[in-house]
């Protein structure tokens, strides 16, 4: 991850308090057990090419993606085994304006499909609305890029 990108990290809401020291491992982080008995995968994958343009040069069998991977971009993976969502990621390029129609988009889609926001370098739960996710994006390690 770029310096002058965000990233943050989508997952299904659990039942209880999720433990965020065991999503990371060693050479970064994994939420895939989380999209274990997530059923509406196909809708999802639908619902984000609403809002962001397919990437064709990244697009496969168990890897997709959107937008350009050198500014905002989002990812979603799959385990080829057991056919689930294993990653969904969103990366903002902070060094554009806050592009508020498209935090909309990411609320709206985390609220449909009942997922939580996670701050991945930060380590800590973001509230689903664009106040709290901008005061996120304006880290202090990435704000000098900002255009606000």
């Amino acid at each position: 991850m770029a310096i002058w990108q965000f990233t943050m990290v989508l997952f299904p809401q659990q039942n209880k308090k999720v433990n965020l020291d065991s999503i990371y491992i060693e050479d970064g982080y994994d939420v895939s057990d989380f999209w274990k008995f997530f059923n509406k995968k196909l809708e999802l994958i639908e619902d984000i090419g609403l809002f962001l343009h397919r990437n064709p040069h990244c697009w496969g069998k168990d890897s997709f993606h959107w937008g350009d991977g050198k500014i905002t971009d989002i990812s979603l993976s799959i385990n080829k085994h057991d056919d689930c969502i294993e990653n969904f990621s969103i990366r903002i390029d902070v060094r554009e304006k806050f592009d508020v129609v498209f935090v909309e988009k990411v609320i709206n889609v985390a609220n449909k499909y009942n997922l939580q926001i996670l701050n991945i370098s930060e380590r800590k739960m973001i509230e689903i609305n664009a106040e709290d996710i901008h005061k996120e994006i304006k880290n202090p390690r990435a704000y000098r890029f900002k255009n606000f």
